[in-house]
């Protein structure tokens, strides 16, 4: 499916080259819902991001292989430095004080 030129003028250009997608078949259309990053939120990014960074084109073409393993690793890393602080507190100030009656004495 392809915007007409004279409705294009309304929108952006990031709209209008989202757009232009084309047919979609259903085994497509189902690897675009299940895709990992997003399953669990639903295809939350526009189909034809997810077909750029899949097939490795526009913006996506530029990122050097493995360029984004270090930002990976380093934010992995802090999700599991600030999990362990959470269960830390977990363990010493239970969750169960803060609605207990002794909390506003």
């Amino acid at each position: 499916m392809r915007v007409k030129d004279d409705k294009a003028k309304q929108f952006t250009e990031r709209e209008v080259k989202c757009s232009q997608v084309g047919e979609i078949t259903f085994i497509k259309f189902a690897n675009y819902c299940l895709f990992c990053p997003t399953c669990f939120s639903g295809p939350a990014l526009e189909y034809t991001l997810f077909d750029d960074f899949v097939n490795v084109r526009g913006q996506y073409k530029r990122m050097p292989i493995g360029g984004n393993v270090l930002p990976f690793l380093r934010r992995l890393a802090e999700s599991l430095t600030l999990l362990a602080i959470n269960i830390s507190f977990e363990m010493k100030f239970r969750h169960d004080y803060l609605v207990s009656p002794e909390l506003g004495e």
